[in-house]
């Protein structure tokens, strides 16, 4: 069973298709299902589980049952005396690791160091009145005149649309330095409750799921 953000996605038989679905056939209380029954039932409903790989799969179910069969079986109310069970959890969640990314100073040097580099490996062209190789203290006057260059070569100097300066670190201090994940990501709250009855042949059941 793998994890994903819609519930549990199975695989009996592996992947044998890429456009159509490896999902297997979903028989609950004899009901057959085509898919999507782990987002339905509540995994505390359910009494038994089988799982249907081989041929005796496709012998019943025919084709649905070519990607396996899950049958499922739920929990059922018996005769006496009503039972009332509750279930109650809380905790809390929070990320387990952030992924490293560059800080504001760290990012404007790479912005830098790669536009030197392309400016370096360009050939000069004829347009250009310096017949000079390139160097990394060119100005962007020179820069300019080369096709691309506002994508390619031209650093960023608080002129021309840019608002930072990245050549002067006052300028550059201005920048904001966030880590959105820092910004996005805090301890979450979790609680869930549910409450069933069971009795007989009535049986009711409520879940109840709070997230802040």
């Amino acid at each position: 069973m793998v994890h994903q953000g819609e519930g549990l996605a199975v695989r009996i038989r592996g992947t044998g298709s890429i456009t159509q679905s490896n999902s297997p056939l979903y028989v609950v209380d004899g009901y057959p299902m085509e898919s999507g029954a782990f987002q339905l039932i509540n995994p505390a409903d359910i009494e038994s589980l089988q799982v249907l790989k081989d041929a005796s799969s496709t012998a019943i179910y025919g084709s649905r049952g070519a990607n396996g069969v899950v049958i499922i079986t739920t929990k059922k109310g018996k005769v006496g005396q009503s039972v009332v069970n509750i279930n109650v959890f809380r905790g809390y969640q929070n990320k387990t690791k952030i992924i490293p990314v560059l800080n504001r100073d760290q990012y404007v040097q790479w912005f830098i160091d790669g536009r030197n580099q392309a400016w370096l490996d360009q050939a000069v062209i004829n347009a250009d009145p310096n017949k000079m190789p390139h160097s990394i203290n060119d100005a962007n006057s020179r820069r300019n005149l080369y096709p691309s260059a506002s994508s390619l070569y031209v650093i960023p100097d608080g002129t021309n649309g840019y608002k930072y300066n990245f050549l002067d670190p006052a300028s550059v201090s201005q920048m904001p330095d966030n880590n959105w994940q820092e910004q996005l990501f805090r301890l979450a709250k979790m609680e869930q409750y549910e409450l069933s009855v069971t009795g007989g042949r009535i049986k009711q059941n409520m879940l109840f799921q709070e997230v802040l």
